[in-house]
Protein backbone atom coordinates (compact mmCIF):
# COMPACT_ATOMS: atom_id res chain seq x y z
CA UNK A 1 0.00 0.00 0.00
CA UNK A 2 1.41 3.58 -0.68
CA UNK A 3 0.08 6.59 0.89
CA UNK A 4 -1.36 9.67 -1.11
CA UNK A 5 -3.03 12.63 -0.69
CA UNK A 6 -6.58 13.06 -2.57
CA UNK A 7 -7.35 17.21 -3.72
CA UNK A 8 -10.07 18.24 -5.65
CA UNK A 9 -10.45 22.03 -6.18
CA UNK A 10 -14.40 21.84 -6.90
CA UNK A 11 -17.22 19.92 -6.14
CA UNK A 12 -21.02 20.53 -6.59
CA UNK A 13 -22.50 21.37 -3.56
CA UNK A 14 -25.21 18.10 -4.23
CA UNK A 15 -22.28 15.80 -4.62
CA UNK A 16 -21.20 12.83 -2.07
CA UNK A 17 -20.48 11.01 -0.28
CA UNK A 18 -17.86 9.79 -2.18
CA UNK A 19 -15.66 6.69 -3.18
CA UNK A 20 -12.56 6.09 -4.25
CA UNK A 21 -11.14 2.92 -6.65
CA UNK A 22 -7.93 2.28 -9.01
CA UNK A 23 -7.10 0.89 -12.03
CA UNK A 24 -5.71 -2.11 -10.57
CA UNK A 25 -8.95 -3.95 -10.49
CA UNK A 26 -10.83 -1.66 -12.98
CA UNK A 27 -12.61 0.18 -10.78
CA UNK A 28 -14.63 -2.41 -9.14
CA UNK A 29 -13.48 -2.04 -5.41
CA UNK A 30 -13.20 0.84 -3.49
CA UNK A 31 -10.32 1.74 -1.70
CA UNK A 32 -11.81 4.28 0.68
CA UNK A 33 -15.58 4.73 1.05
CA UNK A 34 -18.09 7.44 2.43
CA UNK A 35 -15.39 10.45 2.19
CA UNK A 36 -17.44 13.84 2.27
CA UNK A 37 -17.38 17.29 -0.36
CA UNK A 38 -15.37 18.57 3.04
CA UNK A 39 -12.60 16.07 2.84
CA UNK A 40 -11.81 15.93 -0.44
CA UNK A 41 -11.99 19.33 -0.72
CA UNK A 42 -9.25 20.00 2.24
CA UNK A 43 -7.18 16.98 0.57
CA UNK A 44 -7.81 13.55 1.75
CA UNK A 45 -5.09 11.35 3.11
CA UNK A 46 -5.01 7.61 2.20
CA UNK A 47 -2.75 5.20 3.49
CA UNK A 48 -4.79 2.30 1.28
CA UNK A 49 -3.80 3.26 -1.83
CA UNK A 50 -2.79 0.14 -3.90
CA UNK A 51 1.32 1.09 -4.77
CA UNK A 52 0.44 0.00 -8.15
CA UNK A 53 -2.03 2.19 -9.24
CA UNK A 54 -1.70 4.58 -11.99
CA UNK A 55 -5.35 5.89 -11.92
CA UNK A 56 -7.51 7.42 -8.70
CA UNK A 57 -11.14 7.42 -9.92
CA UNK A 58 -13.58 9.93 -7.15
CA UNK A 59 -16.98 8.71 -7.76
CA UNK A 60 -20.02 10.14 -5.60
CA UNK A 61 -22.10 7.07 -4.22
CA UNK A 62 -25.35 8.19 -4.24
CA UNK A 63 -26.58 11.37 -5.93
CA UNK A 64 -24.66 11.32 -9.40
CA UNK A 65 -22.82 9.23 -11.60
CA UNK A 66 -20.16 10.93 -12.62
CA UNK A 67 -16.54 10.41 -11.50
CA UNK A 68 -13.08 11.89 -12.28
CA UNK A 69 -10.30 9.80 -13.30
CA UNK A 70 -7.16 11.72 -11.73
CA UNK A 71 -3.19 10.26 -12.74
CA UNK A 72 -1.21 9.66 -9.71
CA UNK A 73 2.10 11.91 -9.86
CA UNK A 74 4.81 10.95 -7.96
CA UNK A 75 6.03 14.12 -5.74
CA UNK A 76 9.36 14.34 -3.78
Amino acid sequence: MATATIKLTTIGAAAGPFNLYTNVDSYTTPFETGLTRAQLLAGFLSNNLPGIATTVRVKSSLYCVNYLDINITIGC
